[in-house]
């Protein structure tokens, strides 16, 4: 807040509109920004699934499969 003073002094902002500026530099400064996971889950929801973890781990591994094709980099 002292800063704010500070630098609105120095752009010769008068008194009277102190307050208002006070006000919109720290409502800017306390809107904290969400966490990515919040703003993922908000936006894709959690994993719904019926199986169980050990369900959805072998199908992983069973869809899995190998490729006999050369890659050369």
């Amino acid at each position: 807040m002292v800063i704010a003073k500070e630098e609105t002094k120095k752009l010769g902002v008068p008194e009277a509109n102190q307050l208002i500026v006070n006000e919109i530099i720290v409502s800017s400064e306390q809107q904290a920004k969400p966490h990515p996971l919040d703003t993922f889950m908000e936006r894709l929801g959690p994993w719904e699934d019926e199986r169980t973890a050990e369900e959805i781990v072998k199908d992983i591994y069973d869809s899995r499969t190998i490729s006999n094709n050369d890659i050369s980099l």
